[in-house]
């Protein structure tokens, strides 16, 4: 059985003791939390549940967004010291192929740069735009197809008690999502969101898509 009727078991509405013509299902709710438990805990496991068990996930959501704030801050230091290591190549280098080595790890590096993870550095304070990627891959990730935008709705409420329908989507709540729709979620421009924001979101949305595959086969496995 896919995992995700495995886990719409533990909703509200999925929790049923009969099935078909009746009698006891193979699974209940709590031989599928028995074996949720079995998926290591990390990202994939709260992927799990904020895709398949939205009740479930809400009580863990600021955790689950730390987490992935904690995995892009790794990603984004191993950048950072590849950058440096290309610096000091090319300020040691021998001549010849040695200068020619370095000239392009320097390349390779500056390219592969993310943005400051700091947006000030008296503060402290991370770059909101961070936030926002993690916020945008787990809206595409839960709710796949829907208008990251209005998040479904199909309307938006820019000022208090007003309702206006979703330009995005056309009040439809579907949309295939653009680059523009992106950057908007992302809150830049969407010439920004291209030229430096989308790797970003592209490294984490394959990140959290190969951590949810794998937990979903966790899954599977404990509970066959």
């Amino acid at each position: 059985m896919h995992v995700g009727k495995l886990m719409a078991r533990m909703n509200p509405k999925g929790m049923r003791y009969s099935i078909g013509n009746g009698g006891i299902p193979d699974l209940t709710s709590q031989d599928i939390a028995a074996g949720l438990g079995m998926v290591p805990d990390g990202i994939g496991r709260e992927l799990l549940c904020r895709k398949w068990w939205p009740d479930g996930a809400a009580l863990t959501a600021t955790q689950t967004d730390v987490m992935l704030a904690d995995i892009q801050r790794a990603e984004w230091m191993r950048r950072e010291n590849a950058m440096r290591d290309a610096i000091w190549d090319v300020a040691s280098h021998t001549g010849g192929e040695s200068q020619r080595k370095a000239t392009r790890a320097y390349a390779r590096a500056h390219e592969r740069q993310w943005p400051m993870w700091i947006a000030c550095v008296e503060t402290g304070e991370v770059s909101p735009r961070y936030h926002g990627v993690r916020v945008l891959v787990l809206t595409e990730l839960s709710r796949p197809g829907l208008c990251v935008a209005c998040g479904g709705r199909g309307n938006v409420t820019p000022d208090i008690g007003a309702v206006h329908a979703c330009t995005d989507c056309r009040g439809t709540g579907r949309r295939r999502i653009s680059d523009r729709a992106r950057a908007k979620v992302i809150g830049i421009t969407e010439g920004g969101y291209r030229h430096t924001w989308r790797p970003v979101y592209e490294w984490t949305m394959r990140t959290c898509e190969d951590a949810l595959v794998t937990a979903e086969r966790q899954l599977a496995a404990a509970c066959r």
